[in-house]
């Protein structure tokens, strides 16, 4: 009896102990796959990516962007939209146009500081 109350009590620590590792981080933003579940990752500043603009939503300081892959961030070639950090940047530019873009972390949530024209 008292080696099953022992081999209980060390099956609920180890239980408990080991619950903080099971559990995945999910990123702020809700996408798995942009944290990689290992942590934040931080593009370099000089790190940009090819896409194409899908939407433009200035009331909201959002673009949905077409994108290549993102190593950086773990993503894979999609179509997201992407906060913008001044809704500046968006004006001039009209869905179809082919640009490339700088994404950071800014505060946990992924920004996009910069917009350039890509010449084909």
């Amino acid at each position: 009896m008292k080696l099953w109350i022992v081999f209980l009590g060390l099956s609920v620590l180890i239980g408990v102990a080991g619950s903080g590792y099971a559990q995945a981080e999910v990123p702020a933003n809700g996408h798995e796959h942009a944290d990689h579940q290992h942590g934040q990752h931080a593009a370099k500043p000089d790190a940009y990516v090819n896409a194409e603009i899908r939407k433009i939503d200035l009331e909201n300081r959002k673009i949905t962007l077409r994108h290549e892959a993102i190593p950086q961030f773990g993503m894979e070639p999609m179509t997201m939209a992407f906060r913008v950090a001044d809704p500046a940047m968006l004006e001039g530019w009209k869905v179809g146009d082919k640009l490339s873009f700088r994404l950071e972390r800014v505060d946990g949530v992924l920004l996009v500081t910069a917009l350039q024209k890509r010449e084909e």
